[in-house]
């Protein structure tokens, strides 16, 4: 019988344990914070919350993984706790290595195991549907023995160490749910216990249809009070710069037309402004009215118009007719930065955010490079195309930029996250043929990919993992084939852009729930 231990860890330590007795216990939730309405699946999720003072209650059960306290924080675990938390009558079994680097751990009825365990292992992979693989998942072993694991970046587990018996495994992760699997270990590994997740819808969808007067619609941003920019083509022919507002079903379409003309659109949307181009000017509109427009200062003679694609406070940022990256600012906007690298064709301003602006530029052998120009009064331009490649920054939120990069064979959705190539990530999902970056928010990005059949696109968000948007309008009113996602504002809501089976347009607009 193993008696009760109560230690202290400070600084660098490496503490090891051999077990050979576990209790059977229930396994969810597994780990709380005292005085916290939050539970977890392992201790590292909890400790990572867990504030200076903080006592934690794990169950007793295996936890598998790794535990490393790097922060200066006095925190206390207690361990062996029943299913309730209100019996503490076991040991908490960590099969792994535990590290304290900085503050300190008071821990009470918890062991550390041998990694490698004496016994039979069990494992399998988990996956959505369309076979992306889900790391992060909280993988919970329960029979003879309960034990508990994170899955690795390959959306891998495995459980070594076990007795024969029957077990059963479950899963869990925001977003998705699972179907538990019962199985049993009788003298053989036991591989191939696979999951697939079904998604959690965690958002209202909404579908907005061409009004009568227009034929075709497209939205290109949504702001934090639910108002979505994009245009509308009317039934004769001309694109109108558009809003649609109301936050919520019924959306009401403000038409933002002040010019008779082809061309026109709103590119962009932040707080109570609004910068796309009508005729050949890029155009601000300062409320949700036609009236409230004004025409940006003429950037000067070229064989283009004037466009603007962001804002972000008193800087706007687009394209001149010149074909060049420009930049308004100033008083009425009437200071005019050309950003246009020396030795390129043509360039353009895609985002901005703060004193960041991205976009792409096209130099003399037709190779498009994504663009960073830090400051808005003398801006100096970083090249972040990775060596080998093409590509264009689409938007940018503090620091993270997104956009999409080309390895001579296909598209991928591509994160910066400094001033050089180096910073560069390939976000691209392996189930899809080629994607796409469009928007950013904090750290999440929206965009969209190509199935294999390079025809059909799904909208796809990227928080840690991808999420493919497109399973969420399983229930929308219209069957929609084809989407995509282009804006996104700070609480979660995510707008873009589908197509049924008749090809008829609809904005689509993923609204997070709030409960």
């Amino acid at each position: 019988m193993i008696k009760t231990m109560k230690w202290l860890c400070c600084g660098l330590s490496l503490l090891t344990l051999i077990l050979t007795f576990v209790p059977a216990l229930a396994s969810s939730p597994n780990v709380q914070i005292v005085g916290s309405q939050q539970s977890y699946g392992l201790l590292h999720l909890a400790c990572d919350a867990a504030t200076s003072g903080a006592v934690i209650q794990a169950q007793g059960i295996i936890f598998v993984e790794d535990l490393v306290l790097d922060t200066s924080t006095d925190v206390t675990l207690e361990g062996g706790f029943d299913s309730g938390f209100s019996t503490q009558n076991a040991y908490t079994i960590l099969q792994g290595i535990l590290t304290v680097g900085q503050g300190s751990l008071v821990v009470d009825h918890l062991s550390i195991a041998d990694p490698k365990g004496t016994g039979y292992s069990i494992s399998g992979t988990t996956k959505t549907s369309t076979g992306t693989v889900i790391p992060g998942v909280t993988i919970t072993l329960s029979g003879p023995t309960v034990a508990a694991m994170a899955t690795d970046a390959n959306g891998k587990y495995s459980f070594t160490g076990f007795a024969n018996g029957s077990y059963t495994l479950s899963a869990s992760i925001d977003g998705y749910s699972f179907s538990n699997i019962s199985l049993a270990v009788n003298n053989a590994d036991v591989t191939g216990q696979d999951f697939t997740a079904t998604p959690i819808n965690p958002y209202t969808i909404y579908l907005i249809s061409a009004t009568a007067g227009y034929d075709m619609i497209k939205a290109f941003g949504i702001s934090d009070t639910g108002v979505i920019a994009g245009y509308a083509h009317a039934s004769n022919g001309l694109n109108h710069a558009a809003l649609w507002t109301g936050g919520i079903a019924p959306y009401t379409l403000q038409d933002l037309n002040i010019q008779d003309l082809k061309l026109g659109g709103a590119y962009a949307i932040s707080g109570s402004e609004t910068v796309g181009a009508a005729g050949s000017n890029a155009v601000l509109w300062t409320g949700t009215t036609a009236s409230t427009a004004v025409n940006l200062p003429v950037s000067g003679v070229g064989y283009g118009s004037d466009v603007a694609f962001g804002v972000s406070g008193n800087v706007i940022v687009g394209r001149s007719a010149a074909q060049h990256a420009m930049i308004w600012t100033g008083s009425n906007w009437t200071t005019l930065i050309d950003m246009h690298p020396a030795g390129y064709l043509n360039s353009e301003a895609l985002g901005v955010s703060g004193a960041n602006t991205v976009g792409d530029a096209r130099n003399s052998n037709g190779d498009t490079h994504a663009f960073l120009w830090t400051g808005t009064t003398n801006p100096i331009r970083h090249d972040l195309t990775p060596t080998g490649y093409t590509g264009a920054a689409n938007a940018v939120s503090g620091n993270n930029i997104v956009g999409v990069v080309f390895n001579g064979t296909a598209n991928h959705a591509a994160l910066w996250t400094g001033t050089t190539s180096e910073s560069f990530v390939d976000l691209h999902p392996s189930a899809f043929s080629s994607s796409q970056a469009l928007a950013i928010s904090g750290s999440t990005a929206v965009g969209y990919g190509y199935l294999a059949n390079g025809v059909t696109t799904h909208a796809l968000l990227w928080a840690g993992s991808v999420v493919d948007l497109h399973v969420y309008l399983s229930g929308a009113t219209v069957a929609i084939t084809s989407s995509n996602a282009c804006g996104m504002n700070s609480f979660g809501d995510v707008v873009g852009n589908g197509v049924d089976s008749k090809g008829k347009s609809y904005i689509i607009v993923w609204k997070r729930k709030t409960s």
